[in-house]
């Protein structure tokens, strides 16, 4: 950038006196969590949601390779996908919750969940506000749910 002069000479000299590493994201697990509170703040109107602790988890798991860019976008993502203010586990992208996926317990949790919803909406009588009220969510969270088991309607 000196050389083609987009950059001046004397102001690089002043800098790389002063070499500053900064290791990347996936180096700085243990800062995550006070990252990710930072973030979620700064991006919130109003209260920042939480993460519940195995959503926590999957995050100090990932890699980043597009660094601190890369887990804004991906909480931002979360933030849109939660309606009760918690981020969890199935809020996050496909690639962050890679390693549970490739684990068969991600695959019994989903079929313990498809029979607790479906042994709850016949409870209901297949009235999804009733269900979403009974289980502290929105209709849309719940329907959300019920698309993402294949028992939406």
């Amino acid at each position: 950038m000196v050389a083609e002069g987009s950059f001046r000479q004397d102001l690089f000299y002043r800098i790389s006196a002063f070499p500053i590493r900064l290791p990347a994201l996936r180096e700085r697990s243990e800062d995550l969590p006070l990252l990710i509170d930072s973030l979620l703040q700064r991006t919130s109107q109003g209260a920042a949601p939480r993460i519940d602790a195995h959503a926590m988890k999957l995050l100090s798991h990932y890699h980043y390779p597009g660094n601190i860019r890369e887990l804004r976008n991906i909480l931002e993502r979360a933030r849109l996908f939660t309606d009760d203010g918690i981020i969890r586990a199935q809020d996050l992208p496909a690639e962050v919750r890679g390693h549970q996926e490739e684990s068969g317990l991600a695959y019994r949790r989903t079929d313990d969940s498809l029979e607790k919803l479906a042994h709850a909406l016949r409870v209901f009588n297949g009235s999804r506000s009733e269900l979403a009220r009974e289980l502290g969510l929105s209709e849309r969270t719940l329907y959300r749910r019920l698309r993402a088991l294949g028992v939406a309607k």
